[in-house]
């Protein structure tokens, strides 16, 4: 059965909306009326984010996420350069503050080339170098930050193992019940309904995920299209960063659906704005540095401002095509 995430942003129902219909909650089917409570943005921060099954206690949650980040230090490398940590985290600070945890969060940047982050539930975010260099502006590298406080703030780690954990109960119950040739049969069937049972869990979290991530970055000012651009360029770039998109469709829903869905949250969840934050000159500096230790010459076009794209309000398109 769909989540009700599912139905909402099913592409199948994809409709444009012009932004008063959306606020007048016209057009809307009593499912997305449901989603759009829930998701309210003029409540972010006090929404119940993150509530549900969790069979980890807060203090347990924690120390997950310590043991986790222990071990990822001591077996990674990470960028210390004063000037990339500053503006990684003042970034991610900006973020935070439009978002629906209380967390503090520090944001540590890994020395590795492929286009990726991950958050820990103890509020650690570790964002990968090619990351910042896959982002073609500030805006691009907000949305995915986003997206990493979003998993945070709605515990997702935690939820996920929790669910995880009791589909190894129902596996063992199984076995238990279950012998002879009966037990042989059952056992590799139960073992694959856990696995897609396992991924759905993974799968509806990034798409909650993005969700939250794209209404985080809208309240910080960033354009939440440019969420949709980073999809669509990197599903288009090298064989590397293809390679980086296969592994995620074990977890991740797959590209095509996931910018369908940040489409319909943008028409449905996210009133149009005349400006939105594109890129800074703190982004422009942080990469040229980046380039500089990379000995790597990016060939970007310095802009001492931020850097504002204005929209045409009587237009149903909100994100630049």
């Amino acid at each position: 059965m769909k989540t009700l995430i599912s139905i909402l942003l099913s592409v199948g129902s994809l409709v444009m909306l012009s932004g008063p219909a959306v606020a007048q909650n016209q057009l809307l089917s009593k499912d997305e009326r449901k989603l759009v409570a829930k998701y309210d943005l003029s409540k972010v921060g006090y929404r119940e984010i993150g509530r549900g099954f969790n069979m980890m206690s807060p203090v347990e949650e924690m120390e997950l996420g310590s043991d986790m980040a222990e071990e990822i230090d001591a077996n990674t490398s990470f960028i210390t350069d004063p000037q990339l940590v500053d503006y990684v985290n003042q970034l991610g600070k900006r973020i935070l503050q439009h978002s629906d945890t209380p967390m503090p969060m520090r944001f540590k940047i890994i020395d590795n080339d492929e286009i990726n982050a991950c958050a820990l539930p103890n509020g650690v975010v570790y964002v990968n170098k090619g990351l910042l260099l896959a982002a073609a502006n500030e805006a691009e590298l907000a949305g995915v930050i986003s997206h990493e406080i979003a998993h945070v703030a709605a515990h997702h780690t935690s939820r996920t193992s929790s669910k995880r954990q009791v589909l190894g109960f129902v596996n063992l119950g199984v076995t238990m019940l279950t012998g002879g040739m009966t037990q042989a049969i059952s056992q590799p069937v139960m073992g694959i309904a856990s696995q897609a049972l396992a991924l759905k869990f993974d799968r509806n979290a990034e798409r909650e995920a993005d969700l939250l991530g794209m209404q985080y970055q809208y309240l910080s000012g960033y354009d939440p299209g440019a969420f949709i651009s980073f999809l669509e360029r990197v599903s288009k770039n090298d064989a590397k960063q293809a390679k980086w998109l296969e592994r995620m469709v074990a977890t991740h829903p797959a590209t095509s659906e996931r910018i369908a869905r940040a489409q319909r949250v943008i028409e449905v969840l996210l009133p149009p704005k005349a400006d939105y934050i594109l890129d800074t000159s703190e982004f422009v500096d942080a990469r040229q540095r980046l380039a500089q230790l990379e000995s790597t010459k990016l060939g970007l076009g310095l802009e001492q401002k931020p850097v504002l794209r204005r929209i045409q309000l009587q237009t149903t398109n909100f994100y630049a095509e």
